[in-house]
């Protein structure tokens, strides 16, 4: 086993040790490698696509600009809908479609969701924010 200290990687903060010291010092660049690699492969086969990478880095203009308003917003509704505005840039750049709408939990309460993923639809037809209680 190595003892050498994980590699730094920008942007990329291991919280709570989620990865072990092994996998982030021996494996995690090899894996990013060939999922870049991947990414770069399908973007020059489909000049419609761009890397998932490179939609990430062509946000850090929009991410300071929404950051800025969003902190000069003395208001929670208008810090809301700059923070709305950069989940729906963010979500797009990874591929996903921002739905928002709410999701019942099993307990009966609702709480807004951005998008779903698998079997975890949103209820149809609400928009978030609206509730089940009053």
């Amino acid at each position: 086993m190595s003892t050498a200290a994980p590699a730094v990687f920008a942007g990329i903060s291991n919280e709570n040790e989620f990865f072990s010291h092994h996998y982030l010092s021996e494996l995690f660049e090899g894996d990013i490698k060939d999922t870049v690699k991947r990414w770069n492969e399908t973007e020059a086969a489909d000049p419609e696509r761009t890397a998932p990478h490179k939609r990430l880095r062509a946000l850090r203009d929009t991410h300071t600009r929404l950051l800025r308003r969003a902190e000069k917003a003395v208001d929670g509704a208008t810090r809301l809908a700059h923070q709305r505005e950069w989940h729906r840039e963010l979500l797009g750049a990874l591929g996903y479609d921002r739905r928002p709408a709410n999701h019942r939990l099993e307990d009966g309460d609702e709480i807004p969701v951005l998008c779903a993923l698998g079997d975890q639809e949103p209820q149809a037809g609400r928009t978030a924010g609206a509730t089940s209680r009053s």
